[in-house]
């Protein structure tokens, strides 16, 4: 009986009514999902660009022990720059000096006015304890850590020190000192070694350029005909053992490595704060331009690329270097064995990259290698003016000097060995 009777559904259990989906339905109908389709993907645009530009380039390890390197620390007992900030306490400034006495200084002692070598003898506590920091072998100055950027190098104080030492020293040779004017020059040297120690290519320059100065003072040292030849057979010994200051290229490529977040840094203008030439005002370096590019993130990811590469053998000789030239700069023709990435791998992620690194490196690597031409050239200048006192003359040709003068003729460093253009090898 009981089942006979129907049973009355309730209004809202009536199951005979259809869903209310129009509210869905909505949103799908092409004249709303479009637009609302290109909306947000004008919204994502910039950051989708910005991922496929990256995709580009990897972004690999740091290519060496970067947290090693910023800790390298020296004793106070071993630091050339102790003595330097001592001699700094003592110096004598040259503000008494007017603008023409100043001038003197690049001159030469014998052509000084009285109030120049009056401040030559006011520094002279200065100088002494200067000349102890340069005999000593190894030189950091301050913490490379904590240092906000690592490749300058305090300009006026060296640049003070280094004209001291080339006065002192031409006293000393003016007066007959032969010996005593050796002293400084060579630590005028060795100066310029420390100097250049840690530095990027800024600090590098300014180490060759007081080191281009004191070689023209010991050509004129080594034609003193009052210069005997057991002094310059010391100097030539002591040249040789003075140039093992010389930094590897290796560590100015990790200076400048380490420098890299700097470069990354852009004020309102699109423009690094680091960055010394005139602000661009092409669109391409706008803000958000450049933003979309992947920059500055993809040049950083190429340039890691490229120390990568150039720390497998940069600080072998050019001869025996096997590189690959294009028309941004060059790279070794090595395999990096971090990345597993090849020299040609690394040119053709180069046209990704906004960089010139390739080729100032290229420029900077060719800066290097005449300046050790150089630093050869003077040791084989002293070699001659020795067998001039041995001989009376100078010698027919440099094979001479082997091995009664030299054990053995040094390399050209400009000499390659092999540069394969890109273009040969795709």
């Amino acid at each position: 009986m009981f089942d006979e009777i129907p049973v009355a559904l309730s209004p809202d259990e009536n199951l005979s009514d259809p869903p209310n989906w129009r509210h869905w339905t909505w949103w799908l109908r092409p004249i709303v999902a479009l637009p609302l389709m290109l909306f947000v993907l004008l919204l994502l645009s910039p950051f989708l660009v910005r991922g496929w530009h990256l995709a580009k380039v990897p972004d690999i390890a740091d290519p060496f022990d970067v947290e090693a390197f910023l800790s390298e620390t020296v004793d106070d007992k071993d630091n050339a720059f102790v003595d330097y900030h001592a001699a700094r306490a003592l110096f004598v400034s040259d503000t008494s000096l007017t603008d023409d006495e100043r001038e003197e200084l690049e001159a030469g002692w014998e052509k000084t006015s009285p109030p120049v070598r009056a401040w030559v003898d006011a520094n002279l506590p200065a100088l002494n304890r200067w000349r102890t920091g340069t005999e000593k072998t190894d030189a950091i100055d301050g913490d490379l850590r904590n240092d906000p950027w690592l490749s300058l190098p305090e300009v006026a104080p060296a640049r003070d020190f280094s004209r001291l030492a080339w006065l002192q020293g031409e006293r000393e040779q003016s007066e007959g000192h032969l010996a005593e004017a050796w002293k400084w020059y060579r630590a005028a040297v060795r100066f310029s070694r420390h100097v250049a120690q840690r530095k990027d290519w800024i600090g590098r320059s300014l180490g060759w350029s007081f080191y281009a100065l004191t070689a023209k003072r010991i050509v004129r040292w080594a034609s003193d005909p009052r210069t005997s030849g057991e002094e310059l057979r010391s100097a030539l010994n002591q040249l040789t053992e003075d140039y093992r200051l010389t930094r590897p290229v290796s560590e100015l490529l990790k200076v400048e490595y380490c420098d890299l977040p700097k470069y990354a840094q852009l004020d309102d203008d699109g423009k690094s704060p680091f960055s010394f030439g005139p602000t661009s005002s092409d669109w391409r370096d706008w803000r958000f331009i450049r933003y979309c590019r992947g920059e500055p993130e993809l040049t950083i990811r190429f340039k890691k690329l490229f120390f990568e590469n150039w720390l497998c053998g940069c600080d072998s000789p050019r001869s025996l270097q096997h590189r690959i030239s294009s028309p941004k700069g060059f790279v070794l023709d090595v395999t990096a064995p971090g990345s597993g990435i090849s020299g040609m791998g690394v040119l053709r992620m180069m046209e990704f990259a906004e960089t010139g690194w390739g080729t100032s490196f290229a420029k900077i690597r060719n800066s290097l290698d005449t300046e050790l031409a150089r630093q050869e050239a003077l040791r084989l200048t002293l070699a001659c003016q020795l067998w001039f006192r041995r001989h009376g003359e100078f010698p027919s040709k440099l094979e001479d000097l082997v091995p009664d003068i030299v054990s053995e003729l040094p390399v050209d460093p400009l000499q390659s060995r092999r540069v394969v253009s890109l273009s040969t090898r795709s």
